[in-house]
């Protein structure tokens, strides 16, 4: 069973103004689909309501509409004869390993390849969560981390594919507090992703870096996150959950990564771990590619529970703008002066108090006359 993303519209609409669910479906044949409206929200979030015709606009991602019908009726979208093609993209992927801890097994390999894990550290310290879906790794006693030797003999894989899910309640902890490492018997091109204080960084042997500040991250919010190498070039990914496409953080050339025991929840050295909840451990012996990425982002949003919604926040407070001149039109913008951490989510501005000679647009412009009853230091609420 595959998650596929179902986008609809109104009639004449386009996909700016979509609608999408994301539902469980076979990857090809010829199905039926009914949803309640309230299974479609749009980019913030906003349940479908009060359409009286709609129509199909694609599945994605990345999939074919060969054939497709749609009624509406009792509120209630009723998709008949779809047939799709296109396939899974993960279909022809390698996988390794698969550490999903929904079974409340914090050993299990749910691969076909029984990697088992190990414990390291105090088992007390890792835990199941409620969510049926994650474990919590509890970095405030010391190390605690589960470690599987994914290929054996003293050999080891230059082309691979890390993918998990991750959240955190405080971002900011101990520098080299780790998610995730690899170590080898030889210590050859050893690498992990870490607390680096400001940052969520991937760190390797000989002193590569890519990290994302934690200023740009929410804590209590799942982040997909994955490390590509293909022998020769290591790409780094951290993504929001909501989030339609990866996120790329960058990547780094003429770099060896190498990947034999993969350490969950802890550092390469072993004695530090990042306070956090993680889930869906996916471990490939091949580079994977961005729309397989993007799968794994629509398989997470499955499995997950789904993020708070944080509020937007003005960068500072008060803001202080350039002078307005009594009976001279004044502009400015309000652009770019508040940031919202919630992935999809627009900013939207609104005057709530203050002087009547100013306007506030939703896009944040400032425009408006004041008079000469205005001098001196007029403060608005927005």
């Amino acid at each position: 069973v595959l998650g596929i993303q179902l986008v609809v519209g109104q009639w004449n609409a386009t996909l700016d103004s979509a609608y999408t669910a994301l539902v469980p479906l076979p990857d090809a044949g010829i199905n039926q689909v009914s949803l309640p409206a309230s299974a479609f929200t749009n980019g913030q979030g906003v349940a479908l309501s009060g359409w009286n015709s709609v129509k199909l606009l694609g599945l994605l991602p990345g999939k074919n509409i060969d054939a497709g019908q749609s009624d509406w009726s009792g509120n209630t979208p009723v998709f008949s004869n779809l047939h799709w093609s296109g396939g899974s993209y993960l279909e022809s992927a390698s996988l390794v390993a698969y550490y999903d801890f929904g079974d409340g097994d914090l050993a299990n390999d749910s691969s076909t390849n029984a990697h088992a894990l190990v414990l390291g550290g105090s088992l007390a310290n890792v835990t199941t969560n409620a969510d049926g879906v994650s474990a919590h790794f509890d970095g405030s006693t010391g190390s605690s981390y589960l470690q599987a030797d994914l290929n054996a003999n003293n050999t080891r894989y230059d082309e691979f594919t890390v993918s998990f899910w991750w959240k955190a309640n405080i971002l900011d902890q101990n520098t080299s507090d780790a998610l995730i490492s690899s170590i080898d018997n030889q210590s050859l091109n050893d690498w992990q992703i870490d607390d680096r204080g400001t940052a969520i960084r991937l760190s390797g042997d000989n002193d590569e870096s890519l990290e994302v500040a934690q200023s740009s991250l929410a804590s209590d919010t799942w982040y997909h996150t994955a490390l590509v190498s293909d022998g020769s070039t290591v790409s780094f990914y951290i993504t929001a959950l909501g989030s339609s496409n990866v996120d790329l953080v960058g990547s780094v050339a003429n770099v060896a990564f190498n990947l034999q025991d993969l350490r969950i929840g802890g550092n390469r050295v072993g004695n530090l771990t990042y306070d956090c909840d993680m889930a869906e451990i996916k471990v490939y012996n091949q580079t994977l590619s961005s729309n397989q990425l993007d799968e794994l982002l629509y398989q997470g949003a499955l499995e997950l529970p789904a993020n708070p919604n944080n509020a937007p926040v003005f960068t500072s407070d008060p803001i202080l703008t350039v002078g307005a001149v009594e009976q001279s039109p004044y502009n400015g913008s309000l652009a770019g002066m508040a940031i919202d951490q919630d992935a999809g989510d627009i900013l939207s501005y609104a005057k709530v108090s203050g002087p009547a000679w100013l306007s506030v647009a939703s896009d944040g412009s400032l425009s408006g006359t004041p008079s000469s009853s205005d001098t001196g230091l007029n403060s608005f609420l927005v």
